[in-house]
């Protein structure tokens, strides 16, 4: 017991406290780490767009693009963490940090379902088409609206559980498919790892449609209460 003590004084005597700044920078912070996500955003998508397909180099190119996608996901953690621990929520955050998530993840899969990987054989190595898009893009558009309805009316629409589900399919799909683009080209199409693969592309690509899908149903209006507002 005394042990632990001991522990927790050293450790606050101790450790850096990189957290010891004025009022204003720790409300500012969390936002600028924010806007950071979208400049790293827009640094994964270029590496997309860009990249040579079939070449060694490209491989290469979409392993740093991964690494630039994983920093941009984990700025979403950061800035929501920095922002509880100093209760430093402002509206700008509320308002640019589910656009900027967006952005990064939407963008993503639009990138995905374009000619950027589209071989010579027409097939798209990313298992991404159009109807995917659509369907992504379809429950935002409609979430967005419901929410703006809501707060319209002074009633704040939280994230919900499903929500949080969402991000974390679409997340984790992005990087699933990039690593089954970087390595489709060392793999021989049918052989037994690139079939894996190739499910576990899948998988991540249908289930994110699947689980985006079901996370919109939590956001729909009750029955009751389109009851009373007829």
């Amino acid at each position: 017991m005394r042990r632990g003590k001991a522990s927790r004084c050293f450790h606050e005597r101790y450790t850096p406290d990189v957290l010891q700044l004025d009022a204003s920078t720790k409300r500012r912070l969390p936002n600028i780490i924010t806007v950071g996500r979208l400049v790293l955003a827009a640094m994964f998508f270029g590496m997309l767009r860009f990249h040579e397909h079939g070449t060694t180099a490209a491989a290469w190119w979409l392993f740093a693009a991964g690494w630039v996608y994983g920093l941009a996901a984990a700025t979403d953690w950061i800035d929501g963490y920095l922002a509880r621990k100093w209760d430093a929520s402002t509206t700008f955050g509320r308002i640019v940090d589910p656009f900027c998530d967006k952005i990064l993840v939407l963008g993503t899969f639009v990138f995905y379902a374009s000619e950027v990987f589209v071989t010579d054989t027409g097939e798209n190595l990313t298992g991404v088409g159009p109807v995917v898009v659509i369907l992504l893009l379809s429950r935002e558009l409609l979430v967005t609206t419901l929410r703006s309805l809501s707060e319209s009316g002074g009633e704040a629409m939280g994230a919900k559980t499903a929500g949080k589900a969402k991000m974390i399919f679409q997340s984790t799909a992005i990087p699933v498919v990039l690593v089954y683009v970087v390595t489709r080209g060392w793999l021989d199409r049918g052989d037994g790892l690139e079939i894996a693969m190739r499910v576990l592309r899948e998988i991540a690509v249908w289930g994110t449609v699947v689980v985006t899908l079901w996370s919109a149903w939590a956001y729909l209006p009750k029955p009751e209460s389109l009851k009373r507002e007829a």
